[in-house]
């Protein structure tokens, strides 16, 4: 069974790329945020099963929100998903707790990580 997503990016066309990109794939993306605050409302509403987080967001960045998410749902992984620009932080975001990061300019990791994901928890709640 596909995995359950929530896209955390400030920009709109990013996260539509990637809903489009993940709905291929029959995954199901639960919810959407354009900061660190919204992510986490969003992983506690919907529990996802991946968290693809931008490293930097207004309010809260990724790395923060990150902390926050595995603090309260270690079984919820997180996947960094930054620019180029942003590669010296990356080492921040993975000892947050992001299993990976892939970098914007070649999403194709990302879409083979989440792909490969087993699938469902049996209990979202």
């Amino acid at each position: 069974m596909p995995a359950r997503v929530v896209l955390a990016d400030d920009h709109e066309g990013v996260r539509h790329m990637l809903r489009l990109r993940l709905q291929l794939l029959n995954c199901e993306v639960v919810g959407e945020a354009e900061n660190g605050r919204q992510a986490i409302a969003q992983v506690r509403e919907h529990r996802p099963d991946i968290v693809v987080m931008d490293l930097e967001m207004p309010e809260m960045n990724g790395i923060d929100a990150t902390k926050e998410i595995k603090k309260e749902w270690p079984d919820t992984v997180v996947y960094g998903y930054t620019a180029l620009a942003h590669a010296d932080r990356v080492d921040f975001l993975l000892a947050a707790g992001a299993s990976a990061n892939f970098f914007k300019d070649d999403y194709s990791g990302l879409i083979d990580a989440i792909s490969q994901h087993p699938g469902p928890r049996p209990n979202h709640t």
